[in-house]
């Protein structure tokens, strides 16, 4: 899709009723499959996920950014309108046991939501998602409720000193039995960026280890699978999800076929000093595009993201070694590989509470502008419209 394409898609929705501008960009043939390097839905259609991240229900406000801000209709169709098609819905383990209740504060635009608790709200988002067509992939971002990730946050492999593996799977558990009578609900993203932590390093390997990621996530995935057979089963890279390579040699096993993805993430700063376009290419093929490539399972770049302050510095620059041409590069990558599902890292417009975040301030990463009712940079949005499709 091209950007004069968004644009008057823009227009149409400007001028028509919702329903018309809701069924543009929805897949709505579920369940989704898989087929070799692509996803597929109930019809055997090829299917590009081109979704954002929707973070706070992971962090310590534990609702979704932006509801003090607008309202969660007047973002929803903002979402619709720039012809996203599915969001990645970060939660933490501790949302889901403590069940904690809300600042009014962080509700101010959405007065209807005050009183709820943070279980309430999460219901409320994602069917009011699902009820507008866009595709929900849940997303045990982290254990503790937090900003993430580092080596250090406590929280590098799938469960740590405040929450066991068995809370870890007795939590997918629970919120795969919450959501699945909600076809729009298509998929678990098992864990975020598994890494070094005070429990160890976790390994992708065939050892019986309770560090070993890949057996892990097998067991996680096929235990859910008895629950709703109809879900994707999304496995991240080890190393900040940046490492898939094991899969070479030990891919993921499920009892329902048709059904593993594996998820990988690149920022600017995992390729340090990019020099060219194929410098980019070789280290996304040798780390985790080679399994799309060869036609082993279908790839979700999970997260992927850049600033908003202007377009030279932030999406298309010609000079290497900056930011901008790191991605304007990875689009021309996604550009060259349309099977490559892809979430950007974020849609906020503002942070939610947590280590080293400010409450409201600007997400410098963000699609939204400060406040949720338009976009921070048109030319980020038009540079996303070219892998749109």
């Amino acid at each position: 899709m091209n950007s004069s394409r968004v644009f008057v898609l823009g227009l149409v929705c400007l001028l028509l009723v919702q329903i018309v501008c809701v069924s543009s960009g929805i897949i709505s043939n579920l369940p989704l499959s898989t087929k070799g390097s692509n996803i597929v839905d109930s019809k055997g259609n090829t299917v590009r996920l081109a979704g954002v991240n929707w973070y706070g229900t992971d962090q310590q406000d534990y609702v979704v950014g932006g509801l003090e801000a607008n309202s969660l209709d007047n973002i929803i169709a903002l979402i619709l309108k720039l012809v996203f098609n599915a969001v990645r819905f970060p939660f933490s383990n501790y949302v889901l046991e403590n069940n904690p209740a809300i600042a009014s504060k962080v509700l101010a635009a959405n007065p209807q939501l005050v009183g709820k608790r943070a279980l309430d709200i999460m219901d409320i988002v994602v069917k009011s998602l699902a009820s507008n067509g866009l595709l929900v992939m849940l997303d045990n971002h982290i254990s503790d409720a937090n900003w993430c990730c580092s080596d250090t946050d406590g929280n590098g492999v799938w469960y740590n000193k405040n929450f066991t593996v068995t809370q870890w799977q007795n939590d997918w558990i629970s919120i795969v039995q919450r959501y699945q009578n909600i076809p729009q609900v298509f998929g678990v993203d098992l864990r975020n960026e598994p890494r070094s932590s005070y429990e160890g390093t976790p390994v992708w390997s065939s050892a019986n280890s309770t560090l070993n990621w890949r057996l892990a996530a097998q067991q996680m995935g096929n235990r859910l699978l008895q629950i709703n057979p109809n879900l994707l089963i999304v496995v991240e890279g080890l190393n900040y999800a940046l490492d898939l390579t094991g899969v070479k040699n030990y891919p993921i096993q499920l009892s329902v076929s048709n059904k593993i993805v594996y998820s990988s993430h690149n920022y600017e700063w995992d390729t340090n000093n990019l020099k060219s376009y194929s410098q980019l290419e070789t280290y996304l093929n040798n780390n985790w595009a080679y399994i799309s490539q060869n036609n082993v399972a279908p790839i979700i770049l999970g997260e992927f993201g850049t600033c908003h302050s202007n377009a030279a510095d932030c999406v298309a620059n010609n000079s290497t070694q900056t930011q901008g041409f790191w991605f304007q590069s990875l689009i021309q990558f996604l550009q060259a590989h349309p099977a490559i599902s892809w979430f950007f890292w974020a849609l906020n417009g503002t942070q939610s509470s947590g280590s080293g975040r400010t409450w409201g301030a600007e997400e410098g990463y963000g699609i939204l502008n400060l406040y949720y009712n338009a976009t921070a940079l048109n030319a980020l949005t038009q540079a996303l419209a070219k892998i749109q499709q």
